[in-house]
């Protein structure tokens, strides 16, 4: 028999706890004592709930793509409706960041595969944290004209060792050029809002 639950300790924290019971009998079958194993579960319990909440957002972030994508290429194949260069430039563009964004949810859902399996292996490198935050920063003030965002770093900040993905100071990637085009066209939805209004 098997049991989980709280226990509160004099100062106040709590820990969970696995209870295992394990009766012993004798050649009669008479029940002689029962063993009580305790084990601390607490680590198991919090990374149980921050699977759970994983699983919650990433779940919810991959319907963003998703949607965006079924959304611009069900307006593009319209048969009653006739659209410029410009347009058709514009939505194939989201179509191909979003999908790119799509892959990029996968690779993490992999990563967590790996990561549970014990055979990932990180490649550190600089990252540039004030440039992160810089592009981030922009992304919502597109979707937002009503908030102000400020930015405090000092000049001196050092990069972080972290998992390539933003380079540090002087380095290009990929990955930059497809934020300053996502920049500069708009918000997705915004986008696709005007797009449809056209119809």
């Amino acid at each position: 028999m098997t049991a989980e639950g709280d226990l509160v300790r004099p100062g106040g924290s709590r820990i969970t706890v696995g209870v295992t019971y394990t009766p012993l009998f004798d050649e009669r079958a008479a029940l002689q004592q029962i063993i009580v194993n305790v084990v601390d579960i607490t680590r198991f319990r919090e990374a149980e709930e921050m699977k759970s909440t994983f699983v919650s957002v990433i779940t919810h972030e991959l319907k963003t793509p998703i949607s965006l994508i079924k959304g611009y290429a069900s307006t593009l194949r319209r048969a009653d409706a006739q659209w410029d260069s410009t347009t058709l430039r514009d939505s194939l563009t989201v179509i191909e960041e979003e999908a790119d964004r799509l892959n990029g949810l996968v690779d993490n859902l992999l990563d967590v595969s790996r990561i549970q399996a014990g055979v990932l292996q990180l490649e550190l490198a600089d990252v540039d944290l004030p440039g992160l935050a810089g592009r981030l920063v922009e992304g919502f003030k597109l979707q937002s004209a009503q908030h102000t965002f400020e930015l405090d770093f000092p000049a001196d900040f050092p990069p972080a060792l972290a998992r390539p993905g933003t380079p540090a100071p002087g380095v290009e990637q990929p990955d930059q050029q497809r934020d300053q085009v996502r920049q500069t066209a708009g918000d997705p939805h915004r986008r696709l809002a005007r797009c449809c209004a056209n119809c």
